[in-house]
């Protein structure tokens, strides 16, 4: 079986790869610090959130961001975390039950950023980290801003790389 790491709006074979490799993925991020400096740039630039707002993690993987995003708002949100592997879908499910917090806040959903099941002006707060670098990025950064609401917010948060640094 062929596995990639980039997906279209019709086909997702991106998603099966990320089934196999998720716990390896999951754990190189948190060995590497990953999920912490999340922390340490919401400590810096405070997401632009108020009570109630709805919030995309795009491309969620394994939740890091989303519990990022859960320990630095102050007030109620509504975060949906999406991903086009089920298997990481299912790992960021646990990894925000286990954790201290808002579990309620989190709805989650596998599906692909290029092709997203929201209507139009969906979200106040759209974030993303290190998916827009495997996908077509004019594609992928209109799917996103189609689904922010006016008035919104996009942020991206580059992983690194060649490809990270053409984004930023």
């Amino acid at each position: 079986m062929e596995y990639v790491l980039t997906a279209t709006k019709t086909e997702a074979r991106a998603g099966s790869y990320y089934d196999k490799i998720w716990r390896l993925y999951d754990l190189t991020f948190k060995l590497n610090g990953y999920g912490r400096s999340f922390d340490q740039y919401f400590a810096a630039h405070p997401p632009p959130v108020s009570r109630g707002s709805r919030i995309l993690d795009a491309g969620c993987g394994t939740g890091l961001l989303t519990l990022a995003l859960l320990r630095t708002s102050r007030v109620p949100v509504k975060i949906t975390a999406l991903d086009l592997s089920a298997s990481s879908v299912t790992a960021a499910r646990k990894a925000v039950t286990q954790s201290r917090g808002r579990q309620r806040d989190v709805s989650y959903m596998q599906g692909n950023v290029l092709s997203l099941p929201f209507a139009d002006n969906s979200f106040d707060f759209v974030v993303t980290s290190g998916a827009l670098e495997y996908m077509p990025l004019e594609d992928g950064l209109s799917e996103l801003a189609r689904v922010i609401a006016p008035g919104g917010h996009l942020l991206h948060i580059p992983r690194g790389g060649p490809r990270s640094r053409h984004i930023r």
